[in-house]
């Protein structure tokens, strides 16, 4: 009787624990599923040329896709590196919020499945500077309710760029130069080809480069038209292609495979948008296969001295 109560007791710790281990198991899938979070906003990047005094609105849509969350508005500096949230940056009082139940920096509930409208004003005054002003209206949520031991896991941080020109003549300065044109003088025949072109904004204001790289030469021609990035005022990017031959998560503007024999050239010529101000540039380069001439040239060299071995021994007999 001892030996089946000890192995019914063994059977019901087994079951008791795996009962557990199953509850805690699907109390944090639970928790898991009901920190979910899926936020979007529309239109991601708002561009506006305005004049001082004068004043216009945006309606942003706020989507949470997810579970309930605690949301905040900010307005933050947006530079060519990126989002800077700086506890000393004071953002301009003429970008606010029409919004009655919602103001920058004061926390409220955004439902599972609800969309928010934001509505933003832009108003600068008439001694506002006239520059370009980039920032983001961003969104950040906090777990609702509270968690502090989940709180990581369950944040997220969305934003719209707003790209803002301030101008009373509505036309800021547009200029642009080549900072960088990077390529091999020489190239064997059958490697890749890379090229990198990058281009500063030196002007005063936003821009987009229209325009197209091309590849001349006796085998391979062809055009690639430039991605219209946006390139803030003062912003060095590289210039980037509408193909596959080198992706945006690249550092080469060009990079191409194939069969390059004699003179090459490769050309950029782009306008700042879809006005008159035009950037162009040209390198060439020479292509010949000198790996395997090399290797041919060893290949012979060898030949050769197999040969004069031979006839060195047959002279012998």
């Amino acid at each position: 009787m001892k030996i089946q109560n000890s192995k019914f007791k063994i059977i019901l710790l087994f079951f008791t624990t795996l009962t557990f281990t199953f509850s805690l198991l699907t109390f944090n899938l639970r928790q898991a599923s009901a920190q979910n979070l899926s936020l979007s906003i529309s239109p991601p990047l708002l561009e506006v040329l305005i004049k001082p005094g004068k004043s216009i609105t945006q309606v942003f849509k706020l989507i949470n896709n997810g579970e309930a969350t605690v949301a905040t508005v900010h307005l933050a500096e947006y530079t060519e590196s990126g989002v800077k949230e700086f506890s000393d940056f004071i953002p301009e009082n003429w970008i606010s919020l029409l919004n009655t139940d919602i103001v920058f920096g004061k926390p409220f509930l955004l439902g599972k499945g609800d969309a928010r409208q934001l509505i933003l004003r832009i108003n600068p005054p008439r001694t506002t500077a006239e520059q370009d002003y980039y920032r983001v209206l961003l969104i950040t949520t906090s777990p609702n309710p509270p968690n502090e031991y989940t709180q990581s896991h369950v944040s997220q941080t969305i934003g719209a760029i707003l790209l803002t020109s301030v101008t009373a003549t509505g036309m800021l300065e547009k200029k642009a130069q080549i900072a960088t044109f990077s390529l091999p003088k020489f190239l064997d025949s059958f490697s890749q080809l890379h090229v990198t072109i990058d281009v500063k904004n030196n002007g005063k204001t936003t821009f987009r480069p229209l325009g197209k790289i091309s590849l001349t030469g006796p085998v391979g021609r062809g055009d690639f038209i430039i991605t219209p990035q946006v390139y803030l005022a003062g912003q060095v990017r590289t210039v980037k292609v509408d193909n596959e031959s080198a992706s945006l998560s690249t550092p080469f503007t060009l990079s191409l495979s194939g069969f390059f024999i004699g003179k090459y050239t490769v050309g950029i010529d782009f306008t700042l948008d879809e006005g008159t101000t035009r950037v162009s540039d040209t390198k060439t380069f020479y292509a010949f296969p000198w790996k395997g001439s090399i290797i041919l040239l060893g290949l012979l060299f060898l030949l050769i001295l197999v040969k004069k071995r031979r006839l060195r021994k047959k002279r012998k007999l």
